[in-house]
């Protein structure tokens, strides 16, 4: 049996933090021995861990101050692989990699569009250098999608045949699960429109709010899931516009899916995701999406008047016409569930990690 050590920050409300929750859950424990390492142990998905998932606690609340803590952990136990995932946990155990046992196999699973987020750090240029001296140390990098593949290879040059796209798992028994008896407080009486994500700037939540001020319906309410901080500043904007009775802010919601089932339509208004789950789980609660045609995997998600309809980026006008147009438009729920669990139903995409898995172990020489 193979050990492997999935490791991450926490397990605290994030699209990564999910991913790997569900890897955990569901690789082979016949072919593989699973521990769980979180720098620190806290985050809403620890409790949809299995049972038998050992955990381990390293109890450091910043990446920087976690490496020794890792290097001691992967020397004792020395696993046949470590999986990581964010781009400054990677970044740090590819630096010290000189001081761990050679013979362990390192992946890593890129969370964003590095070229685009690096640019919101405090040295762009140090932390570009930094992918692409380290990344090409990795025995394998995982991208969500073909756009973020793309992205490693042009910007840090990092070669194609190291890499492997596997987008991320829909859990469709997981969701059946949590929408079984289970309802939202949306009601039928106006067109609801759904967000979910952090309230962060990348989401173009100012963007969404502003396109529903701009709406030549009166009938459309717009209910936005997440928490974060740009909260005060998006209260702000609904009351500078007015919209305190259509825009509400719900803050972040255990199980979000009575909602996404619920809803005429599911927004996204982000300047660029990676490879979206909350557009993966809309379409798996039946409900269509509006985006904008931002960088990042959107692309290979959403196909045109089958499951959801693009939107010029970053354009406020257009976002609405989208809304107004399409909050009446009704594609089957069965329709819009098929285009998703074909691509993405947790057996495939765990079944390709798998075989990635058995794919680095094979070159230990």
């Amino acid at each position: 049996m193979h050990k492997i050590f999935l490791i991450i920050p926490s397990l605290h409300r994030g699209g990564a933090e999910r991913v790997v929750s569900i890897i955990a859950n569901n690789l082979d424990h016949t072919l593989f021995d699973i521990t769980l390492v979180l720098l620190e142990k806290r985050g809403s998905y620890l409790k949809d861990l299995r049972d038998d998932i050992k955990i381990v606690d390293l109890k450091q609340s910043r990446v920087s101050r976690s490496i020794g803590s890792l290097i001691k952990l992967i020397n004792t136990h020395k696993p046949d692989i470590v999986f990581s995932t964010l781009g400054h946990l990677n970044l740090l155990l590819m630096m010290f990699k000189i001081f761990m046992p050679r013979d362990v196999r390192f992946v890593a699973r890129e969370a964003s569009i590095p070229s685009i987020l690096n640019k919101n750090e405090r040295y762009p240029t140090i932390f570009n250098a930094l992918y692409k001296r380290l990344y090409p140390k990795f025995d394998r990098v995982v991208c969500q999608s073909r756009y973020m593949m793309q992205d490693l290879h042009e910007n840090f040059s990092i070669q194609k045949n190291l890499m492997r796209v596997i987008n991320n798992p829909i859990d469709f028994d997981n969701i059946e699960l949590k929408l079984s008896g289970q309802k939202s407080s949306l009601t039928r009486d106006m067109k609801n429109i759904v967000a979910v994500g952090s309230l962060e700037s990348v989401k173009g939540y100012d963007l969404l709010i502003e396109a529903i001020a701009l709406s030549r319906r009166d009938d459309i309410r717009l209910f936005i899931i997440g928490e974060g901080s740009k909260q005060e500043e998006l209260l702000a904007l609904i009351d500078n516009l007015k919209l305190q009775s259509r825009v509400k802010l719900l803050g972040f919601k255990d199980n979000p899916y009575p909602y996404m089932r619920d809803a005429d339509l599911m927004v996204l208004s982000s300047k660029f995701e990676g490879f979206p789950n909350t557009v993966l789980e809309s379409m798996a609660c039946g409900t269509a999406v509006v985006a904008f045609k931002s960088p990042g995997g959107i692309e290979e998600i959403v196909i045109e008047a089958e499951n959801g309809w693009f939107v010029e980026p970053y354009s406020v006008s257009k976002l609405r016409d989208a809304i107004d147009l399409h909050v009446d438009h009704q594609i089957d729920a069965d329709q819009i569930r098929a285009s998703v669990f074909q691509r993405y139903n947790l057996e495939f995409i765990i079944k390709e990690y798998e075989t990635m898995f058995e794919e680095v172990l094979s070159e230990i020489a």
